[in-house]
């Protein structure tokens, strides 16, 4: 995998980027993971966070700016993200870091049950 570098609060942050996704790492320990699929023109970030014990700390927006670096390279159009709509916390930090709504869209979760 690719490595990136990095220093946030004189710490080593170092991104590694398998693909599908970035895996974010604060001194060695896994912080933080981003996964993205390519979507036509666009890149569609399935999941991206960062672990409890590292939340606070300013790393949730250098993941995505990771993700967005990356996408950029690939070609893609845009990078697309997605939450609950009632997720506004996550929804804040993405307004505040430029990003912006384009779509609501309506999802009916269905759980199999095995007959008995």
């Amino acid at each position: 995998p690719v490595m990136a570098f990095c220093r946030i609060d004189d710490r080593e942050i170092r991104l590694r980027e398998p693909v599908p996704g970035v895996l974010l790492e604060v001194d060695g320990a896994p912080a933080g993971m981003a996964t993205a699929r390519r979507v036509g023109e666009d890149v569609d970030v399935l999941l991206a966070g960062i672990a409890s014990a590292y939340q606070g700390r300013g790393l949730y927006p250098l993941l995505l700016d990771r993700v967005r670096a990356i996408a950029a390279r690939s070609g893609a159009a845009r990078v697309v993200i997605s939450t609950q709509t009632s997720n506004v916390r996550v929804q804040s930090v993405w307004a505040r870091l430029g990003w912006r709504p384009y779509r609501t869209l309506e999802t009916a979760h269905l759980v199999a049950v095995r007959p008995a």
